[in-house]
Parts: C-alpha cells; structure tokens; sequence
C-alpha cells in the first residue's frame, strides 16, 4: 500500500503545466483585411468602373446613322436621339424606341 501511495504521490508530482498561450494583438489580423479589400478594388471594382465610364462615352457620343446592338441583341440604325431614348430602325419603316443605356455596343459599319 505504502508503494501505492508512493507512486501516486510521484505521478502527480510530474504533471507539468503547460504555460497560457500569449495573447495575440487585435491588430493582427488587420493586414490581412487590407490585403483583401486591395484585392477586391483591383479585381472587381476597379475594372467595373473602368467599363462603365466607357458605355457612358459610347452612349453620350450617339449619333444618328450609327450602327447599335442592344443587350437584348437587337441590331439596328440609330435614328432619332432622345435625351433618355434612342429610336433605332432595325428594318425598313420599323421603328423601335429604346432606353439609351440599353445600348450595348457598336456595330458593325
């Protein structure tokens, strides 16, 4: 018994503790999240701004005799310009108005 006791008493003895973990900064993860936001200004932001000052141009330039395709894929001759609308005639004597922001491109000359 008294062994019994003796080895107990030894096993608890080299329990060793393990020292508390040091306390991270709350700024550490700050680098992270301004990588990340440089990241989405450069891959996503900034590009859909550079494309979209572009279609303002092209619609801002509308002139009549231009070939159009719309983003429904409508193509047709501009020939009437409105200050939100465009008439465009996509056939002989057929005329269709449409929002000037529906513009998607050029066409073919």
């Amino acid at each position: 018994m008294v062994e019994s006791q003796a080895a107990t008493t030894e096993a608890v003895s080299t329990v060793h503790w393990q020292a508390a973990p040091v306390a991270q900064s709350p700024l550490g993860g700050l680098p992270f999240i301004i990588i990340m936001i440089g990241i989405f200004y450069f891959v996503l932001i900034r590009p859909q701004q550079k494309e979209r000052k572009e279609h303002d141009a092209l619609v801002a330039a509308l002139q009549k005799g231009q070939k159009v395709v719309t983003r429904s894929g409508v193509h047709g001759r501009v020939s009437k310009v409105g200050e939100s609308t465009v008439e465009l005639e996509i056939a002989d004597k057929v005329l269709v108005t449409v929002d000037k922001t529906s513009v998607a491109r050029k066409g073919d000359s």
